[in-house]
This record gives C-alpha cells, structure tokens and sequence, in this order.
C-alpha cells in the first residue's frame, strides 16, 4: 500500500514534526507551518497548489464541517495523509511506484535538513500521522476517549437500523455482479417500484387513458400501463362496452414524483405521494379514475427482516454477555500463562 511505503512515511513524519508557526489539535501540520515549510522545501512547494485550496473546499473544507473550530484552511490529521496523496498525485508524481518514492523521499531529506540546521524547529513524532498532542491534552480527553471506546466495545446503545445499500442501480449492479449476487438491502438512492392499481370509467363511445411521470428535474421516468378486464365494472355501471377498464400502471420513481393522467378530454396530475393513499378517485374530464390500491416495491425481503430482528435482538443483549465473556477470557489468559511458565520451568529443570 502506497501510505506505508518507506519515504511517504518519512515525508509524512517530518511533515508532522514542524513545530514553526502554529500547532492546533487534531491538525499535524497547520496552514501557518506548511507556508515555513514551503520555504524549505521546493518539493513541498511543488504541490502547494493543491493543498492550499479555498477554506470552504477539498480536505479543508471536510475538516472545517467536521471541526468548526479549523475552519481557515487547516486539514485535520484523519484526512491530511489523503490530502498529501491526492496532492502529489495531482502534481504528477504517482506516475509509477519509483518516481513517487523519488518525491517523497526528496521532501523529507529537504524538510529534516531545515530541522537540523535550525531553519524550522522541529520535535520527531513518533507517530507520523497523528496530529501532535501535549502531555495536558491527552490527560484531558484520555478518560472520555477510554469510556467511549469501552462504550463502542460493549456495543452499548448501538444503531439497529437495517441500513440500505447506497449508490446508484448502475453502480450497485457492477457490485453484485464482483460478489456474486449476494443477498442486500434495496437501495435507497434507487427509486422504489409503484403498482397503482384501479380502473376508469366514462359513458359514452370507448375511450381510454395515459400517463406519464415525470421527476422534480422533470425527466421523464418509466412508466407502463397495464388495461385489465373488468366484469365487475359492466355490472356496476350496467354498461357492456365497460369490459377492460381496469388497469395496473408500474413506475419507478420517488414519492416526490407527479403522475398525468391524460383522457381525451382533460388531463390531471398526482404526486405518487398523493396516490399512495388510496383508495381515492377523482374527476378527469369527464370521467372518473378511481385507485384502489398501491403496492410498493419491498424495501426489505421476509428473510432480510428476520435477519435484522435476530441481529437487534444480539446487539441489544451483547452487553449482559460480553462482560462475563470477558472476564472469562482474562481467567483463561491468566491460566494459560501460568501454566506455560511452569511447564517451561520444568522442561529446564530436567534438561539441566
């Protein structure tokens, strides 16, 4: 993996170990440092271009919706490695393994040079892509950030929501297509499937409908409109010529969606919203749709829904047998430890 490669761990590290200018939490290198650097390092320079982009934009802008406090240009440490990356890559120099090392390497001899001969004061961090922390900082924040990790561990509270795929039906086919079609959630960015089921009637010489629907870019979505038999309607309206009436029309869109109705003498327009209550029927010209039910396009299949209530039901008690669990391995930990140690001791005392 290119971020554990030897020199972009070293440029990364000697990056993080500049201590001119400004040092913010949560941030390994601050606006005000990287400009001291730039002066140092032609190398660095090189790719300011890309890392000095408007505060409200690219890995800044991230950092300044994540910590309001950073917002002027800053990139915190969980995206500052991507952000150097992205950088270099931009500036040409990932156009194969070796010349990216070259570059890396060249920054971090340039920027650990400047550090030796005095030019930019520098404390070595151990870890190259932690944001440097003072002793007083981690005594602040270390006994809320054990109790939340201990917290995430029991899985305390956890969200048990079955959660929808994500992206869009192309990009989701390509997906189930590489893992072989396993069994998913819906999509929540794919349009659910409607079936509107109903019928329209108008006295008089045969007549017939369409529809279209169309989306808030008012993009034409598609649409199919079934005409089904309808004894039942004959016999309500006394009327033979009244035998295909009915009709299912499929769509696939969002509930945001309006549907148009259009007869030969009028049109009216529903939101898909709209018509998910049914049963409701109104006028259109001079005859009458009525629907009579909807059916949507199950978000989750029976199997999935057992799946998810079986997984909430363990998440929810995993608490209760997690500690014990735990405890349990510590015992058998300790035990085992103990165990060796003698038995080791042993074999010595005999081979003596």
């Amino acid at each position: 993996m290119d971020v554990k490669e030897r020199n972009f761990e070293r440029a990364l590290g000697a990056l993080a170990s500049v201590r001119s200018g400004e040092v913010k939490p949560f941030v390994p290198i601050t606006r005000s440092a990287r400009q001291r650097v730039y002066s140092v390092s032609p190398t660095f320079a090189s790719i300011s271009t890309w890392l000095e982009t408007p505060p409200d934009q690219g890995w800044a802008g991230l950092t300044c919706g994540q910590f309001p406090s950073l917002c002027g240009g800053e990139i915190a440490a969980m995206w500052f490695l991507w952000a150097l990356r992205d950088a270099a890559a931009a500036g040409g120099y990932y156009q194969s393994p070796a010349k990216a090392s070259v570059f890396f390497g060249r920054m971090a001899d340039e920027i650990l040079a400047a550090c030796g001969d005095g030019r930019l004061q520098c404390v070595p961090q151990l870890l190259p892509a932690m944001a440097p922390a003072s002793w007083q900082e981690i005594a602040d924040r270390m006994p809320s950030a054990l109790l939340q990790a201990y917290q995430l561990l029991i899985l305390r509270n956890p969200p048990l929501a079955l959660w929808p795929s994500g992206g869009s039906a192309a990009e989701l086919d390509v997906a189930l297509h590489f893992l072989n079609y396993p069994v998913h959630t819906a999509a929540a960015d794919i349009p659910m499937t409607h079936a509107f089921r109903g019928w329209y009637y108008r006295r008089g010489p045969p007549s017939w409908i369409s529809v279209e629907v169309r989306g808030s870019d008012d993009s034409l979505a598609e649409t199919l409109l079934e005409r089904e038999g309808s004894p039942d309607l004959q016999t309500a309206f006394n009327d033979p010529a009244a035998s295909r009436q009915r009709f299912v029309i499929h769509t696939r869109c969002s509930d945001q969606c309006v549907m148009t109705f259009h007869a030969t003498d009028g049109e009216r327009n529903k939101t898909l919203a709209e018509l998910r209550l049914a049963p409701l029927d109104f006028e259109l010209g001079a005859g009458r749709l009525h629907i009579d039910r909807t059916v949507l396009a199950s978000v989750t299949s029976r199997a999935q829904e057992i799946c998810g209530a079986i997984r909430a039901a363990v998440v929810s008690h995993y608490e209760f047998v997690f500690l014990p669990l735990l405890a349990l391995g510590a015992v058998a930990f300790v035990l085992t430890t103990v165990l060796g140690t003698g038995q080791d001791m042993r074999s010595r005392t005999c081979a003596m």
